[in-house]
């Protein structure tokens, strides 16, 4: 579909849940300026050639956003090699490096480091949890992160 598009630095979202025979097959093939996909498809994942070379000649660096479920090879049949991603579930959303959880109105920040990085909510990264408190002059006694990701409550 994209394949050797130079242009295109990120895709389209892949909305698709359920992959069949080589629906994304080469999709992506000699898009070498590409460094970004959200593809949150459950099943179906490299199998009767569905992500066949679909990400081959793609940039070596980039962020790839998966459903928190599905394991996904690595390479040109997956998430391409030097990418790093991120874990998403249902409630969750990834945008400008951050995870939106809608299920505890929290933000997590997504830094991500070498080559592969597993980010969610329950595991909190530090940087990102603080209930962006810029600007509010109560103290930080009850505003933090714990392991579950909840910490929306702030006291003063």
């Amino acid at each position: 579909m994209f394949q050797g598009c130079n242009s295109l630095i990120t895709a389209p979202e892949l909305p698709a849940s359920i992959l069949v025979g080589s629906c994304y097959r080469y999709m992506f093939n000699g898009c070498f300026k590409l460094s970004y996909i959200k593809c949150l498809a459950t099943t179906g994942i490299n199998e009767n050639n569905s992500t066949t070379n679909w990400v081959y000649g793609v940039a070596s660096t980039g962020t790839f956003i998966k459903d928190v479920n599905v394991t996904w090879p690595t390479g040109n049949n997956g998430i391409p090699t030097g990418w790093n991603y991120v874990n998403l579930s249902a409630k969750q959303t990834y945008e400008n490096g951050y995870i939106y959880d809608s299920s505890v109105n929290s933000i997590a920040e997504g830094v991500l480091n070498g080559s592969i990085g597993d980010i969610s909510v329950n595991q909190s990264v530090a940087s990102g949890i603080n209930s962006h408190a810029e600007g509010n002059e109560t103290t930080a006694s009850n505003v933090g992160a714990h392991a579950e990701g909840v910490f929306t409550e702030s006291s003063g």
